[in-house]
């Protein structure tokens, strides 16, 4: 009623899946493990980025309080151009004077025409 069939061909057949579904195993083995390494890597820069995003909050806070500080500078600054404008005029009166002296001291004369009272 069965037919008897040759053994080497059964053997050889299930050798041919053995060895296809271990390949087959290994290959999935090898792409799991990619997988395990993939996720870490994600994990790890998933921290990386919250530690990132607390640094940025601490950089929000520096440089507010750096733009205050830069009105605070630049308030004093205005103040400071009332006495620098003072500074200027009292700098060019006084190097009106050095050239006058200078001039007294090669022109004699002309000095002493400046002098005259009227």
């Amino acid at each position: 009623m069965y037919k008897r069939t040759n053994n080497n061909l059964m053997v050889a057949g299930l050798a041919g899946i053995i060895i296809v579904m271990s390949v087959f195993t290994w290959v999935m083995y090898d792409v799991a493990q990619n997988i395990v390494r993939m996720t870490a890597l994600m994990n790890n820069m998933s921290n990386d980025v919250h530690t990132m995003a607390v640094v940025q909050e601490g950089m929000t806070v520096d440089i507010n309080d750096m733009a205050r500080k830069m009105t605070t500078m630049n308030d004093s600054m205005a103040v400071m151009t009332g006495s620098t404008v003072n500074m200027n005029a009292n700098m060019a009166r006084m190097s009106y004077d050095v050239g006058r002296s200078s001039q007294a001291f090669s022109s004699p004369m002309g000095y002493m025409r400046n002098m005259t009272p009227w």
